[in-house]
């Protein structure tokens, strides 16, 4: 063989060494990327028994059975918090039995909601229609109050001498005492009382729990430190928000000796203490300035502050307005005044309960100083964010809102003027087989 072919046969040998080095360089780096978990420590995959050769011809071995188990399980815990959400509901409980449409239901369910926003067809599993008026052949299933017996007229009694009535309302009945007769005086009461409503109206949404763990939370350790802890100068941690300045719990007078304990005080933009200019931040278009006059979202102003007044107007069993769970949707530490049973409308351990500091303003102002000082303290307040889902016993409790209460409502006529018996926990019918095992 001459020189020539002798050079060739080397380079095309050469070639072939570097095309299949390379290879094993891409095969190598690709295997070990994904052998990294979330923590970038090597954890070994089912074909990682052997040991796997690098790029520089080493090999790494796999980690004892037992560490191997435990590095696994570890790594199956953080996947498994990384992507199932710490907040979802399960969805609203499906019916398990036909509803037989069109042949018992000659026409959807008719509610008239005098005092309601909305006329037509209401997206519903049970067909059903809302109105506002009064129809020309008066033919309706339901009337429906504001926070009072509704006006039945003579024509509608005439058109359907079973119509049903209803009444509805969100404000708590330590204001309106008269909204606790409501279950005796209609068939169907709408309030925030889980006990005695038969279609119950909460502030609670699906919409807002699925911001809950969406929004990350707004204050580490180091700017907690930074700006409120030690010797920090004394800026405002807390805001208090509200229009009503005539609560019936006391909660103005509270707001007022919290601002003078509390480090910095509590910044109050709201009309009801007043105590600075609502902020005013960059809209994203013109028009959104125009219509806001440049004003910031609710959300934006809290962010500004570890820790969000949410003290209701009353302290009313279940009545949990939105103040608590907009502090939620805004990754903000809620300190809540109100229903002693808030507990049960949020996630484990993650608002400050005025109640358990009895009301005393100086050990409330203590504990939230302290937990500016040890930030530690303060985020393990949502720790809940880390655990996984809600716990069962809130989706059992609230799996209802799921679906808007003008549905429940129509499946609640439904039940009613087919003679089913109604389950007031899932907020749907059931049917006769299961009726004498459900509490209506």
């Amino acid at each position: 063989m001459g020189a020539r072919a002798r050079t060739w046969c080397f380079l095309v040998v050469l070639g072939l060494a570097s095309m299949l080095f390379g290879e094993s360089i891409r095969y190598t780096s690709y295997h070990t990327r994904r052998t990294h978990d979330l923590r970038g420590s090597l954890v070994p995959l089912e074909d990682s028994a052997r040991p796997t050769p690098t790029a520089n011809g080493e090999s790494f071995s796999p980690p004892p059975p037992a560490a191997a188990a435990t590095e696994a399980a570890t790594t199956e815990a953080i996947a498994t918090a990384a992507t199932v959400p710490c907040c979802s509901l399960r969805g609203d409980v499906p019916l398990n039995f036909s509803l037989e449409w069109p042949v018992k239901m000659p026409r959807p369910i008719r509610v008239l909601m005098k005092h309601g926003n909305f006329d037509g067809p209401w997206p519903c599993d049970v067909p059903c229609e809302y109105m506002t008026l009064e129809p020309p052949d008066a033919d309706v299933d339901v009337v429906v109050g504001e926070a009072a017996p509704p006006i039945v007229s003579a024509k509608i009694r005439r058109a359907n001498p079973l119509v049903a009535t209803a009444a509805r309302s969100m404000e708590s009945a330590i204001y309106y005492p008269s909204l606790r007769r409501l279950p005796e005086q209609v068939d169907a009461s709408m309030t925030t009382d889980l006990q005695t409503s038969q279609v119950p109206v909460v502030y609670l949404t699906r919409s807002s729990i699925a911001k809950w763990n969406s929004v990350p939370v707004q204050w580490n350790a180091s700017a907690l430190l930074a700006r409120f802890g030690g010797s920090a100068e004394g800026q405002p941690s807390a805001i208090f928000v509200a229009r009503n300045c005539h609560s019936k719990n006391g909660r103005e007078d509270l707001i007022k000796r919290l601002a003078a304990r509390l480090r910095g005080g509590v910044d109050r933009p709201g009309s009801c203490l007043n105590s600075i200019h609502w902020p005013r931040c960059a809209a994203s278009t013109a028009a959104a300035a125009a219509a806001e006059h440049g004003k910031c979202g609710k959300h934006a102003v809290m962010r500004r502050y570890p820790f969000y007044l949410a003290f209701e107007n009353s302290d009313d069993v279940d009545y949990v307005s939105e103040k608590v769970f907009h502090g939620l949707e805004a990754g903000v530490l809620p300190v809540y005044l109100g229903a002693p049973n808030v507990a049960e409308f949020v996630p484990p351990s993650s608002v400050v309960e005025v109640r358990q500091f009895g009301h005393d303003v100086e050990k409330l102002a203590r504990h939230l100083q302290g937990l500016l000082d040890e930030p530690e303290r303060y985020l393990s307040y949502f720790a809940w964010k880390r655990r996984g889902n809600l716990p069962v016993a809130f989706q059992r409790k609230f799996g209802f809102v799921a679906t808007h209460a003008k549905c429940r409502l129509c499946r609640w006529a439904w039940a009613r003027k087919h003679k089913f018996a109604w389950d007031r926990r899932a907020q749907r019918p059931v049917p006769l087989e299961e009726s004498r095992s459900i509490s209506t």
